[in-house]
């Protein structure tokens, strides 16, 4: 499961919608690439279109254009947007997401809270640190 939070037009998608792009999977497309991954599974219905003004994005933004097939902005994205974004993935998932590689594995969405992604992204950094210290205490790698 990706968390993800809800996105700026995550009104713009139909309650059947909602239930789909949180209800099924995806998988990542061969034509994904490090500036997003295009997602491929049940289209996600909108009530107002898919065209919005360009407006600002950041990586792990989720667009849905008119096709209805998600795309994940990944770490090459652009900084802005024109399609309206259903959600965003959470900092400490993205390095997880980044690691599926186009048709291997299966994604699904689940919705958190913005303090429980601060409390995920504050694990995953004393995580990272802890797993250095214990490196640089290794005696096999200290010579």
């Amino acid at each position: 499961m990706i968390e993800v939070i809800q996105g700026p037009q995550s009104d713009w998608f139909t309650q059947e919608g909602l239930d789909t792009f949180y209800g099924c999977s995806y998988s990542v497309s061969t034509s994904s690439d490090r500036m997003g991954y295009r997602l491929a599974g049940s289209p996600v219905a909108s009530s107002r279109g898919a065209d919005l003004l360009s407006e600002g994005m950041v990586s792990g933004s989720i667009q849905v254009p008119a096709n209805g097939q998600p795309i994940v902005m990944m770490a090459d994205c652009g900084t802005t947007g024109g399609y309206p974004k259903i959600a965003n993935v959470i900092t400490a998932d993205l390095p997880v997401l980044a690691q599926i590689a186009p048709r291997t594995g299966l994604i699904r969405f689940k919705t958190t809270t913005v303090e429980e992604a601060q409390s995920r992204y504050r694990r995953m950094l004393k995580d990272i640190d802890d797993g250095i210290e214990k490196v640089e205490d290794d005696s096999n790698f200290a010579q």
